[in-house]
């Protein structure tokens, strides 16, 4: 799949491990901003996945505990 980050093995787990961590940590700082589109509680999934059916709205589908 082009774009996508595939590692094999335990050093390709390790090494996706600490690029998730650094990206979480962006995220935590605001260095890097993921948008929400629509925020569903656990109990709605049924709506946002016909939310990720319909895809007019440009961000992401977050379900929340």
């Amino acid at each position: 799949m082009a774009g996508s980050l595939h590692m094999a093995g335990a050093t390709g787990y390790a090494a996706a491990r600490e690029i998730l961590l650094e990206l979480v940590g962006l995220v935590a700082t605001g260095t890097v901003e993921v948008p929400i589109a629509a925020p569903y509680p656990l109990d709605r999934v049924a709506d946002a996945s016909a939310e990720l059916e319909r895809r007019h709205r440009p961000g992401k589908i977050a379900l929340v505990p």
